[in-house]
């Protein structure tokens, strides 16, 4: 999606059966309307999604960078 695409500070850290991840977090502003086929879902509202833990992962960091922003 295009935006103002900015990393933010740190890493997320996640181990697999054989091998480990290290994923890098970007965040950027985007408009109103999700692409088509996506939808936009708020940071307090991710766990009514199902999502791997992975992306919880993401989504605790992202809330920790941004924490009382939101």
């Amino acid at each position: 999606a295009p935006a103002a695409w900015r990393e933010l500070p740190g890493a997320v850290g996640h181990v697999f059966t054989h091998f480990r991840l290290e994923l890098t977090v970007l965040a950027g502003g985007a408009g109103p309307a999700a692409p088509p086929g996506c939808l936009w879902c708020s940071l307090d509202r991710f766990s009514q999604h199902a999502l791997p833990t992975v992306m919880k992962k993401v989504i605790d960091h992202v809330r920790e960078v941004y924490a009382g922003w939101y």
